[in-house]
C-alpha cells in the first residue's frame, strides 16, 4: 500500500514539485526564524513539529487516490508555500532592521565650510587666499584632517586661525577677520545661543561639508542583560536628520534596568546642569553642550557627575521620536497639567492618548510651565513610560515590523542585536509587568561663562550634590535588586540625607 502511495505522488508531477517547494520554503523559514534568536528554543521546537505535521498531512492528500482530494493538496500547499515566503521576508527584514539600529558604534563628524550668505563665492578655490578661521574646540583631529583635504583640492597651503570657542570663530567670520570658517556643524546651535549670532544659519552658507566616521568602543557591556542588572544612557538630540551626527542633547536620562525584579528607574538630569565636561578640560558647561562633541563625551560626563559607569546607550532624534509612536500606533501618556504646547497640540491633566505629533510637542514643550526644564524632564518620563508599556503589551505583536521601520535610521544603541533579541525573548516568555519609577534632578538658577561659551554668561544650572549623591545610590540600589515605589524613590533622592527607606530584597 505504501509503495502503491509513493508511485501515485510521483507520477502527480506538479503535486511532487509543490510539496518539495513547500519543504524547501519550511526549512528556510525555520532557518530564518531560528536566526532572529527571539523565540526560544522551545517554541522554535514547537514550529518545527508544525511544519512536519502539516508536511506529513498535505504529502498524504497528494498521494490519495481521488483528484479532488489531490486539487485540495495542491492548494495546501501553494498556501504553506506562501505563508513561509511571508514568514521568511518577515523575519529577515526584522534581522536586518534590528542590526541596523543595534551594535552601532559609529559616529559622524560633519565638518564644513562657512562663508557669509553675500559672499561672492561658490567654491573652496574661490576663498583659497584667504584666511580660515579653525575651530578647534575639540575634534581637532576631524578638523586637521578636513584642512589636509582642502589643501590637496586647492594645491597650496591655506592659511588658518585657530579658535577654541564657537563663539568667537563666528565672530571672526562676522567681523570680517576669516573669510570662512571650518568647523563642525554640531556647533551651530552653540552659535545661535548667543542673540547676537542667532541669524547665523540664514547669515552664512556652505561651501562644502566633509563627513568623517570615528569607530566607538563600548568597555562596560554586560554579559548576559536578561540575568544581570544594566544601566542605558538615553541621549535625545534637539535635531531632525541623521542620527549618527553629533548636537545638543536636551533629553539625559539613566534607564536602570533590573530584569530579576522587573523594575525600571528613570534618572532625568537637566539640560543645563553646570558640570564639567570629558573635553572641557575641568571647566564647567552645560550638559546639553556635551552632545555636540559626541555621544561618547555625553555618556563619560554623565558617568563622571555620578560616579557610575553606564553600560550602553541609547540615542534618538526627533524624527525618531515621532516616528516610532506613530510606528507604535500611538500612545497613552499622563500629564500633570493642563496646557497648550508651542507647537500647537493641546493637553489635558490625566491620561492623554497621542500620536507621534503630540508626544514630540510634548516631550518638547517647557515655556508653559514655572518649573521649566524640570517639569519638561518629567513629561519627557511620562513619554518614556508610555513607549515602555506599548512596546511590552501584546498589541506590539501586530506592529512589530511597522515599529522596526520606524526607528530605522532614527534611533541607535551600541546595544548588540543578541542582547536585544535576548531580552525581547525573555519579554515573550514571561509576558512580565515592568514596575517604572522615576526621579528627576534640580538644582539653583544661575548665570555663568561656560567652557563653549567663555566670553558671555548664560543661564545654568548649579547642581545639588546631595541629590546627586542620593541619586547615585538609588541606582546602585535598583541595580542591587532592592524594589521601590515611586514616591519613596522620589523621596530618597529629594532626602537632605540619604536613610534605607522601605524597601523589600529581591536579590540581583
Amino acid at each position: 500500500m505504501e509503495e502503491k502511495f509513493i508511485d501515485t505522488l510521483k507520477k502527480r508531477k506538479v503535486g511532487m514539485s509543490l510539496l518539495v517547494l513547500q519543504l524547501v520554503a519550511s526549512v528556510v523559514a525555520i532557518c530564518i526564524m531560528a536566526n532572529l534568536h527571539i523565540l526560544s528554543y522551545g517554541k522554535v521546537a514547537i514550529v518545527v513539529c508544525a511544519e512536519a505535521v502539516l508536511f506529513g498531512v498535505v504529502a498524504y492528500l497528494h498521494g490519495g487516490k481521488k483528484e479532488k482530494v489531490s486539487m485540495i493538496a495542491k492548494v495546501l500547499s501553494v498556501v504553506l508555500i506562501l505563508g513561509n515566503v511571508l514568514v521568511s521576508f518577515y523575519c529577515a527584514e526584522a534581522r536586518g532592521t534590528i542590526g541596523k539600529v543595534t551594535g552601532n558604534n559609529v559616529q559622524i563628524d560633519r565638518v564644513s565650510i562657512y562663508v557669509l550668505k553675500d559672499s561672492n563665492a561658490t567654491t573652496i578655490n574661490d576663498i583659497a587666499d584667504g584666511t580660515f578661521g579653525l575651530l578647534t574646540i575639540d575634534s581637532t583631529d576631524k578638523i586637521d584632517e578636513t584642512v589636509a583635504t582642502v589643501n590637496k583640492n586647492v594645491n597650496k597651503e591655506i592659511k588658518t586661525t585657530k579658535y577654541t570657542d564657537a563663539v568667537s570663530v563666528a565672530k571672526a567670520l562676522y567681523e570680517k577677520q576669516a573669510d570662512s570658517i571650518i568647523m563642525d556643524d554640531a556647533y551651530v546651535s552653540v552659535i545661535e545661543e548667543d542673540n547676537t549670532y542667532k541669524d547665523f544659519s540664514d547669515k552664512t552658507k556652505i561651501l562644502s561639508t566633509y563627513e568623517h566616521s570615528t569607530t566607538l568602543k563600548n568597555q562596560n557591556a554586560v554579559s548576559d542583560i536578561t540575568d544581570k542588572s544594566f544601566s542605558v544612557f538615553l541621549s535625545g538630540n534637539d535635531t531632525f536628520g541623521s542620527i549618527k551626527t553629533k548636537s545638543r542633547c536636551d533629553v539625559n536620562m539613566i534607564v536602570t534596568v533590573n530584569p530579576k525584579t522587573k523594575q525600571i528607574l528613570l534618572t532625568s538630569t537637566p539640560r543645563d546642569y553646570y558640570v564639567p565636561t570629558t573635553v572641557s578640560n575641568g571647566v564647567r558647561d552645560k550638559l546639553t553642550h556635551a552632545g555636540n562633541s559626541g555621544i561618547e563625551c555625553s555618556t563619560g560626563t554623565i558617568e563622571n557627575l555620578y560616579n557610575i559607569k553606564i553600560n550602553y546607550y541609547v540615542k534618538v532624534n526627533f524624527t525618531g521620536f515621532k516616528e516610532i509612536v506613530d510606528a507604535l500606533g500611538g500612545i497613552t501618556v499622563h500629564s500633570d497639567l493642563d496646557f497648550t504646547s508651542e507647537q500647537g497640540p493641546a493637553f489635558v491633566k490625566g491620561d492623554n492618548k497621542m500620536n507621534g505629533k503630540q508626544a514630540l510637542a510634548f516631550a518638547r514643550e517647557r515655556h508653559a510651565f514655572k518649573d521649566q526644564d524640570l517639569q519638561r524632564n518629567k513629561d519627557q518620563q511620562y513619554v518614556v513610560k508610555g513607549i515602555v508599556d506599548k512596546v511590552c503589551s501584546p498589541a506590539i505583536l501586530t506592529k512589530f515590523t511597522e515599529v522596526l521601520k520606524g526607528v530605522e535610521g532614527s534611533i541607535i544603541t551600541n546595544m548588540p542585536y543578541d542582547d536585544i533579541a535576548s531580552f525581547v525573548q525573555m519579554q515573550l516568555n514571561d509576558n512580565a509587568k515592568w514596575d517604572i519609577i522615576s526621579v528627576g534632578l534640580t538644582g539653583t538658577d544661575a548665570t555663568k561663562t561656560t567652557f563653549s561659551m567663555p566670553h558671555k554668561k548664560a543661564y545654568v544650572m548649579i547642581p545639588d550634590d546631595n541629590q546627586v549623591k542620593n541619586a547615585k545610590q538609588l541606582i546602585e540600589k535598583v541595580m542591587a535588586g532592592e524594589v521601590f515605589t515611586d514616591e519613596e524613590a522620589k523621596a530618597f533622592v529629594k532626602a537632605k540625607a540619604s536613610p534605607a527607606p522601605t524597601a523589600t530584597t529581591a536579590g540581583n
